[in-house]
């Protein structure tokens, strides 16, 4: 570079610097010869001497010279950035002032200019900015929507810094719907970043975010840890405005936890700092927390006094939000007092101003607040307006957190007021908001907590429907209630991309997705057990494993294999969207509808559906084909006479809608019996199962019958017509303990059976929307493969005499593991992997047990579970002197003699969900308690061994409700096959096997083991025979009778 040349650009430079704002672009378009690079050069080089003689104009003229080189020397580009950065910096201001909408048309205008230019730099700040003005106005789809177009600019552009911000936000959005899990994962994602990348403000506001999330969740312990993590990074790093948030973040803490005294000290605390500092926005924030303070003491006159202080300041800032805001705190201050019209007045103050700015959450919030005063006014139809309004501007698939609120109190008054449509109205909305926020996290255990933190809601829309005498829309409110998860997974596992897609992509979406299903939902269950009580970890009253089979360094591993299978995941819906952009992984599964309901039952099928709320059973009976005619129930009682203020009067009222279905409900007296009798039954059982009394053998028949007597039973059957031939069963909580099927109708010896009324058999359905998923998973060829899993602890001896029986009817078409060779290894590995996702056919004889404290790790035992542990289980009691058949060996057995389960060896419920087994017709669990679900959760989430085979593909699964009689099982499987062989169901199947199990003769029994078919080979039935030793019982004695031998085995599924 010349002299002449350099002393010209210093010249021009000299004149930038003395020139006023804004006339920069026209000096230097009277020497545009000099706007070069080498102008830039010079510029910094001046830069960096006025900085080291300490000019404050320094870095203005270094920002500058970036600004000329950023627009390629181009001085129209660089006129048209400088009005851009102008309207940016205008923008941020009032932004700062709640000033949205001048905000919004300030940033609008310097977008549309960095466009022009192509500034993508300030293109994505912009979308940001714009983004949290809509988060600000509770618009959070359109926020995120602008968050994620600043995001995908800053990866492109490889912005790290920007990338980190843009996961804050768009955790901020998470975090404002309540899908906290969401809201850290990207939370914990920017901080990842920002450590890479040592940003280390950015990681101090990382954690204080992150504690935040802990603090909505009420892990105040966490939360504070978190805080404190926040406060000493900022305090190291001279962040004194940081470290006064946090400490107002930790006056929260204490605020919440009562400690008002501390809570003031640490508001103080950052008061003080904030004064220090000049934050006047952060003063008015920390007055108004002042306040609440002392609201909270009862201190109404100081709290006034504060937040009139936070008022004033606000205003005076232009803070029209701060000012909202205090409008409506100082209308709670007037609430209290009893000051119903000022605290109105007030309440309207902060609406009208939170309509002006479009935050619509605020609306809300106050909008709930001014029913409440017009409640207390009894202006009852101006509260429900008020409501309404606030669902209006806070509908529940955007605001659900709000809505939640809003409908429930809706609900509420309406139901208080006997107006059930309004009622129905506001719980529905709150209901609809309850879905939402299942649908913003992927956690199971998450989605059941919020449903049954809504669980009254439920319940009391169902009694609103009946009331209203709208039953069938209390049956689609009663299903918005049962295995939300269950459907969810099922209607998700058929979710695949349109379009020209490789096979092998689908089959790679196919495994990935159950592996990732099956790993989440055990990590969630090793980290969560429920409480342990008598029922144990290994089955009722087993002493099994839980958990602890799982060491730290397996469930480490286990979590790693989770995470690269959700990275793996992840990639591949990447390449998938690339076919299809509209896919995705999962999908809101809508409420099956009453006439939906119907379409599932022919002309001779009746459905019968239970549900438990907190005072009454209530039982739907829905029919196939055209309606009876309305009953009438005892005492003459029509339908119009049957509803009371709150409802059904008793327990033999029936109701009847048009559309086909009539529901009954039982008295509050019923309920309670029905809860001491599942807690009788089952501590009875626990100590059967545990060798320490019979009690619940002796005794099950007496249970029956109770259980019958509280559920009204003959008087539910007696309003049915005899041409249903086909019931489908839908029980609920403690309901599903119980085989239903096997209720009895008489009292006598040899009673007549629930399935006895019914010619075509008895199903079980865990809800109506799971008989419509599994309808259409029908399989409609056959070719008759098996696949059998034969005894693998080797010390069940007629399992093998089962399956050696069964066999013969598959011909070539069977395959089986036996014994040891039954192993996981084995099933997991060809030829008998292919095997097993292969068969139409599955049968599994061994043991089985249903983990009560941890569902998810209830196993099938395989070869090479059973270890040995250093202290062996007593003897079992000898077995009772009225037994009704020989005793033989339970499926259901204690691991006694020194053994315990490793249940990484075995078959775990969690692990089911990895399977696909999408040609499965029918599997069969021939082994204990593989029927039994838990029912603790308030709100009912099936989850039982059979489902996990649902879940993998079968159309059908046999399981048990208690620990089986390995003879008795034997025999009954043996005799299902060949009833299968005739019938066309799988229910009367099991109907017509089980009948004549119950009625069989020894003399019937013995020739039926004689089997000559195979000729000079023995049929395998009769080592059956050989075992029995029933020879010096009568001819006509009945071995298995008692309902103990065949009624434990249920069949779930079309």
């Amino acid at each position: 570079m010349d002299e002449q040349r350099e002393q010209a650009y210093v010249s021009l430079i000299q004149e930038l610097l003395d020139c006023a704002s804004g006339e920069e672009v026209a000096i230097l378009s009277n020497h545009p010869e000099l706007v070069d690079e080498g102008l830039v050069q010079v510029m910094q080089a001046v830069a960096e001497m006025m900085a080291e003689q300490g000019q404050g104009n320094a870095g203005w003229l270094r920002n500058f010279a970036g600004k000329i080189a950023g627009v390629n020397y181009e001085l129209p580009q660089l006129q048209t950035k400088l009005a851009a950065d102008a309207l940016l910096q205008q923008g941020f201001q009032q932004y700062q002032q709640s000033q949205y909408p001048q905000a919004w048309q300030s940033l609008q205008q310097s977008l549309a200019l960095y466009q022009e230019i192509g500034d993508k730099a300030n293109i994505a700040l912009c979308w940001g900015q714009l983004g949290s003005i809509q988060r600000n106005r509770g618009n959070w789809d359109e926020a995120e929507r602008l968050y994620r177009q600043s995001l995908s600019l800053s990866t492109e552009l490889g912005d790290r810094s920007g990338m980190a911000t843009s996961w804050s936000l768009l955790g901020d959005i998470q975090q404002c719907r309540g899908n906290w899990d969401e809201a850290e994962r990207l939370f914990r994602q920017s901080l990842s970043l920002r450590t890479e990348l040592g940003d280390r403000s950015g990681m101090a506001s990382s954690w204080g975010v992150l504690g935040d999330i802990q603090r909505n969740r009420g892990n105040w312990d966490e939360a504070e840890r978190l805080y404190r993590q926040s406060l000493s990074l900022r305090t190291e790093l001279g962040d004194r405005s940081g470290m006064a948030a946090t400490w107002a973040s930790l006056g929260y803490i204490e605020n919440v936890r009562g400690n008002w005294d501390e809570a003031e000290r640490l508001y103080r605390q950052s008061l003080d700092l904030r004064t220090e500092l000049g934050d006047r926005s952060g003063m008015a924030t920390s007055w108004r927390v002042l306040g609440d303070i002392q609201q909270c003491r009862g201190n109404w006159d100081e709290a006034e006094r504060l937040y009139r202080q936070s008022l004033d300041l606000s205003t005076e800032l232009g803070d029209r939000s701060g000012m909202a805001s205090s409008w409506g705190v100082l209308g709670d201050i007037q609430r209290n007092r009893g000051n119903w019209d000022e605290a109105e007045r007030l309440y309207r103050q902060s609406l009208d101003l939170r309509t002006e700015l479009g935050d619509r959450k605020g609306m809300g919030d106050v909008y709930n607040v001014l029913a409440f005063v017009h409640q207390q006014l009894n202006k009852i139809p101006e509260a429900i307006a008020d409501w309404r309004a606030g669902l209006a501007v806070c509908p529940p698939d955007r605001f659900p957190l709000e809505a939640l609120k809003l409908g429930r109190n809706l609900g509420d008054t309406g139901f208080d007021i006997q107006d059930w449509e309004t009622a129905i109205e506001g719980y529905e909305a709150a209901i609809e908001a309850v879905e939402t926020r299942c649908g913003f996290t992927d956690s199971y255990r998450e989605k059941q907590k919020r449903r049954e933190a809504a669980v009254e809601i439920y319940e009391k829309l169902v009694q609103a429907c009946i009331n209203s005498g709208d039953i069938g829309r209390a049956l689609v409110s009663v299903e918005r209630s049962k295995s939300r998860n269950l459907i969810e997974l099922l209607t998700n596992r058929e979710l695949y991309p349109k379009g020209d897609v490789p096979p092998e992509l689908l089959a790679q979406l196919d495994t990935l997705r159950r592996e990732v299903t099956a790993k989440q939902r055990l990590i969630e269950s090793l980290d969560n057990p429920t409480a342990s009580d008598e029922r144990g970890t290994g089955g009722i009253g087993q002493r099994g494993s839980d958990s602890s089979s799982f060491t730290p360094d397996a469930i480490a591993t286990l979590r790693e294999e989770y995470d690269k299978a959700q990275q793996a995941l992840m990639q591949l819906l990447d390449i998938l969207t690339t076919y299809d952009d509209t896919f995705t992984l999962t999908q809101r599964v809508e409420t099956i509808q009453f006439s939906q309901i119907q379409g599932l039952l022919d002309e001779e099928t009746v459905l019968v559906e239970w549900y438990l709320t907190g005072e009454r059973i209530y039982t739907f009976v829905v029919f196939g084909g055209e309606p009876p005619q309305p009953p009438l129930a005892k005492g003459g009682l029509r339908e119009s006479d049957a509803l009371g203020k709150g409802g059904l009067r008793d327990s033999e009222s029936f109701l009847k809608v048009a559309e086909g279905i009539y529901v009954q409900s039982s008295t509050p007296e019923q309920l309670r019996e029905l809860k001491e009798l599942g807690q009788t039954y089952l501590k009875s059982y626990a100590d059967y199962c545990n060798n320490r009394s019979e009690e619940w053998e002796t005794h099950l028949g007496d249970f029956l019958r109770r259980l019958r007597d509280i559920l009204d039973l003959p008087q539910l059957l007696a309003q049915l017509p005899p041409t249903y031939q086909r019931l489908i069963l839908v029980p609920y909580r403690d309901l599903h303990l119980f085989p239903l099927h096997a209720l009895p109708l008489g009292d006598g010896d040899e009673p007549e059976y629930l399935a006895d009324r019914f010619p075509e058999g008895v199903t079980y359905s865990p809800s109506c929307q799971f008989l419509k998923v599994s309808q259409g998973n029908r399989k409609t060829t056959s070719q008759k493969r098996l696949f059998a899993i034969q005894n693998p602890t080797e010390d069940l001896e007629y399992a093998d005499l089962e399956v050696e029986a069964i066999l013969p009817n598959f011909s070539a078409n069977a395959r089986y593991l036996a014994h040891q060779d039954a192993n996981k290894s084995a099933l997991n590995q060809d030829p008998h992997r292919q095997d097993f996702q292969g068969a139409e056919y599955v049968h599994f004889a061994g043991h089985g047990a249903f983990n009560f404290n941890s569902p998810l790790l209830s196993p099938l035992v395989l070869a090479g579970a059973k270890v040995t542990v250093s202290s062996p289980e007593p003897a079992p009691a000898p077995p009772p002197e009225n037994a009704t058949a020989e005793p033989a060996t339970k499926r259901f057995i204690p691991w006694r003699n020194g053994t315990d389960l490793d249940l990484t060896q075995c078959y775990t419920l969690g692990e089911l969900f990895e399977l696909d087994l999408p040609t499965c017709r029918l599997v069969i669990l021939s082994a204990c308690e593989t029927g039994l679900t838990d029912f603790s959760p308030e709100l009912e989430e099936y989850i039982s061994l059979g489902l996990g085979f649902l879940y993998a593909g079968a159309t059908n699964v046999i399981c048990s409700l208690w620990a089986v009689n390995d003879v008795s099982t034997a025999i009954l499987m043996v005799k299902l096959y060949e009833e299968m062989e005739t019938q066309p169901s799988v229910a009367l199947a099991l109907k017509q096997a089980q009948q004549w199990m119950r009625t069989v003769t020894k003399q019937e029994l013995t020739a039926w083991m004689n089997d000559h078919s195979f000729g000079p080979i023995p049929h395998p039935k009769a080592k059956l025979r050989e075992r029995l030793n029933l020879g010096f019982k009568r001819p006509d004695y009945r071995p298995y009778q008692h309902p103990i031998h065949w009624a434990a085995f249920c069949a779930i599924g079309v």
